[in-house]
């Protein structure tokens, strides 16, 4: 059976991984932040860290997700016939933090990063808090580490502003994608996600057993590495885990931000329209050469 380049992050979109890489440290070298010397280990790696049962930075509260942008922390259906519940049931009973924005739907996993007294890294992270505040006033300025509700939130808001890149670039606008409004001629797909019938989802992981476990109970797959996914229902799938990176010596947020990002803006090519295209080499290859 022929395997298609959107099916597999890991082994069939770069035959060795370094197709995406390079893509995704693209952002690294641009930003001047290099790999860490070594994979970081303690003693507690292997120890589940216990996440706060309720989002410390809205409390829960309806007027606060309206600012930031979130319809809901969860449960709620993730993809046709698989519901939050379902994932955490698979993952092996683990608490996953969720959060649904107006075009995604995201899980997380990610323990507390514990900053590496990297500059450049610093002074990103820095400025994207400075963003994130706007949203969600609660934040306060960066000190030693990020919690798992952070985390999600900053991924929340990097996923939306990806899409909201993707739009741009293209020229397009959410009235594109409503057959209420886009011309009678036009046919953008069945779908208002940049033609998708439904959200697109990522599932962030910290340790890469828990995307081998979604992958195992849901796509019948496996997977050394990260994966991406057309599934029914019309959702594009991303997931990815910390670990993976971390063997290649990647051990930076900064470094598992860039690849989300460049596998998600692959999804969204791949999806495009509700469409289940492979990204022709040259495009998905293609640097970004904006100037923001």
């Amino acid at each position: 059976m022929t395997k298609r380049i959107t099916m597999d992050g890991g082994r069939t979109t770069l035959s060795v991984l370094s197709f995406v890489l390079r893509c995704a440290l693209g952002l690294l070298l641009a930003l001047g932040v290099s790999r860490a010397a070594g994979a970081q280990s303690s003693s507690g790696d292997d120890k589940d860290e216990a996440f706060e049962k309720v989002d410390p930075y809205t409390k829960g509260d309806s007027a606060a997700m309206d600012k930031a942008g979130y319809v809901s922390f969860g449960p709620f259906p993730f993809v046709e016939g698989i519901k939050t519940q379902d994932v955490e049931e698979a993952l092996g009973g683990i608490r996953v933090l969720w959060v649904e924005t107006e075009h995604f739907k995201v899980g997380s996993t990610l323990r507390s990063y514990k900053l590496k007294n990297d500059p450049k890294e610093e002074k990103a992270l820095t400025e994207e808090l400075k963003r994130l505040k706007t949203k969600l006033p609660t934040i306060k300025p960066l000190k030693g580490k990020l919690d798992p509700w952070l985390r999600l939130h900053l991924y929340a808001m990097r996923l939306e502003a990806e899409y909201e890149h993707f739009e741009s670039t293209f020229g397009l606008t959410a009235a594109d994608f409503d057959p209420k409004t886009r011309g009678a001629d036009v046919d953008f797909g069945p779908g208002p996600y940049l033609g998708m019938e439904s959200k697109f989802t990522v599932l962030l992981c910290e340790k890469q057993a828990s995307v081998g476990r979604f992958l195992k109970r849901f796509l019948d797959r496996e997977s050394p590495n990260w994966q991406r996914w057309h599934f029914p229902g019309g959702s594009r799938f991303l997931g990815i885990s910390a670990e993976c990176l971390k063997d290649f010596n990647f051990d930076f947020d900064l470094a598992l931000h860039a690849t989300v990002a460049s596998e998600v803006v692959q999804n969204f090519l791949e999806g495009f329209r509700g469409t289940a295209l492979d990204t022709p080499l040259w495009l998905a290859c293609s640097p970004d050469t904006s100037t923001d």
